[in-house]
């Protein structure tokens, strides 16, 4: 499994991710800053990167070990948005192609360079969730 955050404050923003089994063990962990002006910065965009991140690292891994990645991922996420977005992609890896209004177009372009063939995505609740 997968789960990956991003967060933004008043000065930085970034994201952190972590591969781990069923069990809770923590095979691999990382963090991503997210670089530029902290005013065109925002919270959503960390998300994406916290997910962009853990995804280019496996496509990375698997290519220099040459490995095929066709196990289920499962990856869990607090915002509701990405899980959509991780979820349509899955169905249909066609989506987002053409330029239109999709928050993070760029990211969400990246993203569907390093897609693993098999995910399917879990929303968290988290801090910004009515519990």
């Amino acid at each position: 499994m997968i789960a990956s955050d991003g967060s933004k404050s008043k000065s930085t923003s970034g994201g952190a991710w972590i591969i781990a089994n069923m069990k809770g063990n923590t095979f691999i962990a990382g963090t991503n800053p997210d670089f530029g002006h902290i005013s065109k910065r925002h919270s959503h965009r960390a998300e994406k990167n916290g997910v962009l991140s853990v995804l280019t690292f496996i496509k990375e891994y698997s290519n220099y070990f040459m490995l095929s990645f066709l196990s289920e991922i499962a990856y869990y996420c607090d915002n509701l948005e990405v899980v959509h977005k991780i979820n349509t992609l899955a169905t249909n890896p066609n989506s987002f192609n053409e330029l239109h209004k999709t928050t993070d177009h760029d990211a969400v372009l990246q993203l569907k360079l390093c897609f693993p063939p098999n995910i399917i995505a879990f929303h968290v609740k988290g801090h910004q969730d009515t519990r």
